[in-house]
């Protein structure tokens, strides 16, 4: 994004689309409010796991903490430009940690699953986020495509329409499951009927489930706004310059 010029974004960005920051940025109190809430929602969700992993907890609320810290110190046009991006990370921890809950092996003492679930998980959604983000670029600012650019874009596409339809599935079998579940809990399972077969589609589905719901976050992170708010913030006091606006009017109080 730093290879952008002033001179590209503002064919880009409109009068409508600054008007639009502008007056958010006079309400940001109300995106306060919100991150605020995701925050404490997502440290609460973030509490199952202190039984069984309390040093991973600390971690979680200490990044949560830290997320909250950051966004409360922007000013309001700040506040505005970023909500998205740390809506985003805050409610990824938060279904990072509390999938950590599933993960608990009684004799893994060094927790060794959970924290390589952890650093997986954060790597590959930082990397969806930056494959969606960067392929948009490469397309709408001409910065050129190899091979790996198009591996990318065709797995941040593919994900995105991967975690749509998992989303699907999963209202899907809500429904079917409210349907009939008097059906469901009157059947006998025991381990001794279950094949090898139907452990490996249960294991299977599980593994699914994790990993749909580790990326459901991603779906926060729209690629257009995080541009075109990016490279509003980089070049704040042109286009405040340009479309003639004060400092107060632009920045708030703060």
């Amino acid at each position: 994004m730093h290879k952008i010029a002033f001179a590209e974004a503002e064919k880009d960005i409109y009068l409508d689309d600054i008007e639009t920051i502008v007056t958010m940025s006079s309400n940001s109190s109300s995106y306060t409010n919100k991150i605020i809430f995701s925050s404490l929602f997502s440290a609460l969700i973030s509490f199952p796991s202190l039984n069984y992993y309390w040093g991973i907890s600390m971690v979680s609320l200490s990044i949560l903490f830290f997320l909250l810290i950051k966004y409360l110190t922007l000013n309001n046009f700040q506040k505005v430009v970023n909500y998205n991006t740390y809506l985003y990370m805050i409610v990824q921890t938060g279904v990072i940690f509390f999938l950590t809950v599933f993960l608990y092996i009684k004799k893994d003492t060094y927790h060794i699953v959970p924290i390589i679930y952890i650093t997986i998980s954060y790597m590959l959604s930082l990397f969806i986020v930056y494959f969606k983000t960067s392929n948009l670029l490469r397309a709408k600012y001409n910065l050129g495509h190899s091979k790996w650019s198009k591996k990318s874009e065709l797995f941040a596409t593919k994900t995105s329409k991967l975690l749509g339809i998992f989303v699907i599935l999963i209202v899907l079998g809500t429904i079917i499951y409210r349907i009939n579940r008097w059906w469901l809990l009157n059947v006998d399972i025991t381990f001794e009927s279950v094949s090898i077969t139907e452990y490996i589609l249960w294991g299977g589905g599980l593994i699914f489930l994790l990993i749909g719901l580790t990326l459901l976050p991603t779906l926060l992170i729209k690629p257009e706004n995080i541009v075109k708010y990016k490279l509003i913030e980089k070049y704040a006091e042109d286009f405040r310059e340009k479309y003639d606006y004060s400092k107060k009017e632009w920045y708030g109080d703060n």
